[in-house]
C-alpha cells in the first residue's frame, strides 16, 4: 500500500475504510460463507475454455481443479507459467505418471502470488526455466505437494549476478512433500549464490517418503564475492534441498546431489551436498543421504547455525558422501544428537571428519550409531570435533575417534551394501557375525529399525547398533535357502 493510498483512506469514513479493506481482502483470501468449488478441466490446450489455465483464472481462493479426466499424458505451456493469485488452491491430477505439465523450456509451470497454500497432487511437473528462482515451481507463500513428480527444472542467472534459490521449488513460506520426487533440477548463479538445487524454503522444509536426487547448486562466483547487500560472500549451499529454518526428513532419500563453486578457490563456499539448513533445528529419521558431493564442507549434509538449535538423527543411512573439505558425511554447527544411525563409506579430501564433524562450542550425544569406514586425506577418520565442542554418548561402534564415548567398539562392523534390504529407503544390512549384532541400546525407544514395519527395533538379547536390525531369518531367505 502506498503513503498516498494511507492518506486517502485515513480521510475516508470508517465504514467507507472497512469496506474498501474487505473489498481487498476477498479478492483472493477464502470466503469463509462461500462454499469451495471443484472445477474440472476437460481440455488440454494450453489456454481456452475448459482449460487448466482458465480453470485457474475463474476459479475463487479455496476451489479445487480436477484434472483426473484429461486423455493427454502432457499438457504443455505455451504461452508461459500459470498465475495462480489465489491464496489457497488446491489442484489434482490423475498421478504423476499419468499427466505432465510441460512448461516447455520457456517459463515456470506456475508462479503462486497468494500468501495461503498452494496444494498440488497427483501431478508431473517438468521443464521449467526461469531467471530468478523455482525453476518449476514458485510460491510468495507456501507449497504442498503430494504425489508430485518434479523434474528437469532450472533457475539460471546467467548475467546479473542476483542470488538463486531452488532449481526446482522455491517458496517464501513452509514447503512439504509427501510421496513426492525432485529430481535433475538445478539452481546456477553467474556471480552470487545459488541455494537449493532441487528445493529451497525460505520457511521449514518438511519431506516425507520423498526423493530428491540428481540436483546440483553452482556458483561462479570467486573466492571472496560478496552477494548483493555485502551480508555474505556467495557460494553454493544445498545441492538438494535448502532450508532457511527448520527441516525434517521422514522416511525420505536425499542422494546423488552437487554444491559446487568451482571459482571459489580455497574458499569455503560450498556446503551440504545433500542437505543444507542456515538456521533453526533438523531432523532426520528413517531416511538415507548418500552420493552427494560438496566441494567444500558437509558432503552429506551441513547443518549452520550458531543458536540454540538441534541436529537429530534418528534411524538413518548416511553414506557414499564426498566432500572437497572437511566431513563428507555431516557438519553440524548445531549440538548433534545422533542415535542408531549408520554413517559409513564417505570420504573428504581435507584432513577432518570422512564421518561426522561437531563444529565449535557445541555438543554431540552419539547413541548405538556405527561410525566406520570413513576417510579422510590422512587416512581413517569416522568422527571429529573442533575446539571447544563436547561428545558423549554409549554403546556406540566407531572404526576411528569416539574414544571418549562409554563402550566403544572399534572394530569392522561388516556391512553390506547400500541396496535396497526392505522398507522405503536403502540400507546397509548387518553381515552375520557383526560385532554390532545385540550390542547397541535403545534411548529413543526406536519401535523399528530405519526400514519401519514390519522391521522391529529389538531382535535378539539387545537391539543392534546402527539403522538396520539383523534377523538370522531373513538373512536364511536372501541366501537363496527358503
Amino acid at each position: 500500500m502506498t503513503r498516498s493510498t494511507r492518506r486517502e483512506l485515513a480521510m475516508l469514513p470508517l465504514a467507507a475504510c472497512l469496506a474498501l479493506a474487505l473489498a481487498g481482502a476477498t479478492a483472493t483470501a477464502a470466503d469463509p460463507a462461500r462454499r469451495s468449488l471443484a472445477r474440472s478441466v476437460d481440455s488440454c490446450a494450453d489456454d481456452g475454455p475448459g482449460s487448466l489455465r482458465a480453470a485457474v483464472a475463474a476459479a475463487a481462493s479455496g476451489d479445487t481443479i480436477d484434472l483426473s479426466t484429461l486423455t493427454c499424458g502432457t499438457l504443455t505451456l505455451a504461452t508461459g507459467a500459470i498465475v495462480v493469485a489465489q491464496d489457497e488452491l488446491t489442484i489434482a491430477g490423475p498421478g504423476a505418471a499419468a499427466l505432465t505439465l510441460d512448461a516447455a523450456l520457456a517459463d515456470r509451470v506456475f508462479r503462486h502470488t497468494g500468501t495461503g497454500t498452494l496444494h498440488l497432487r497427483g501431478l508431473g511437473l517438468a521443464r521449467g526455466r526461469t531467471d530468478s528462482s523455482g525453476g518449476c515451481l514458485a510460491s510468495t507463500g507456501n507449497l504442498e505437494l503430494d504425489r508430485v513428480d518434479v523434474a528437469d527444472c532450472a533457475a539460471r542467472d546467467l548475467a546479473d549476478g542476483a542470488l538463486v534459490r531452488g532449481g526446482g521449488v522455491h517458496a517464501n513460506g513452509d514447503v512439504v512433500l509427501r510421496d513426492s520426487r525432485v529430481h535433475e533440477c538445478s539452481a546456477y548463479s553467474s556471480n552470487s549464490s545459488a541455494l537449493g538445487g532441487g528445493i529451497y524454503a525460505r520457511g521449514t522444509l518438511d519431506l516425507q517418503h520423498s526423493t530428491v536426487s540428481g540436483n546440483d547448486a553452482t556458483s561462479m562466483a570467486p573466492t571472496g564475492t560478496l552477494i548483493p547487500g555485502g551480508a555474505a560472500y556467495a557460494g553454493a549451499f544445498g545441492g538438494g534441498v535448502a532450508s532457511y529454518r527448520a527441516l525434517t526428513l521422514v522416511a525420505s532419500t536425499i542422494a546423488a546431489n552437487d554444491a559446487l563453486a568451482p571459482n571459489n578457490h580455497g574458499g569455503d563456499q560450498a556446503n551440504g551436498g545433500g542437505v543444507f539448513v542456515a538456521y533453526g533445528s533438523a531432523t532426520v529419521r528413517d531416511s538415507t543421504i548418500d552420493h552427494n558431493h560438496a566441494d567444500h564442507l558437509g558432503g552429506g549434509a551441513a547443518f549452520i547455525h550458531f543458536g540454540s538449535s538441534l541436529t537429530r538423527i534418528e534411524n538413518s543411512t548416511i553414506s557414499g558422501n564426498h566432500a572437497g573439505g572437511d566431513a563428507a558425511g555431516v557438519f553440524t554447527q548445531p549440538s548433534l544428537n545422533l542415535t542408531g544411525s549408520t554413517i559409513a563409506f564417505n570420504h573428504t579430501d581435507g584432513p577432518r571428519a570422512g564421518g561426522v564433524l561437531v563444529g565449535f562450542d557445541h555438543t554431540g550425544r552419539i547413541d548405538s550409531s556405527i561410525l566406520a569406514g570413513n576417510t579422510a586425506g590422512s587416512g581413517p577418520s569416522d568422527l571429529g570435533q573442533d575446539s571447544r565442542s563436547m561428545l558423549w554418548g554409549a554403546h556406540n561402534l566407531i572404526g576411528v575417534g569416539g574414544d571418549t564415548l562409554t563402550g566403544t567398539l572399534h572394530a569392522d562392523p561388516r556391512l553390506g551394501p547400500l541396496q535396497d534390504n526392505g522398507g522405503p529407503t536403502r540400507t546397509h544390512a548387518l553381515h552375520s557375525g557383526s560385532p554390532a549384532i545385540d550390542a547397541g541400546s535403545n534411548p529413543a525407544a526406536l519401535v523399528y529399525d530405519q526400514r519401519g514395519e514390519p522391521h522391529p527395533r529389538l531382535l535378539g538379547a539387545a537391539v543392534d547398533i546402527g539403522a538396520f536390525e539383523f534377523d538370522a531369518a531373513e538373512t536364511i531367505f536372501s541366501d537363496g535357502f527358503d
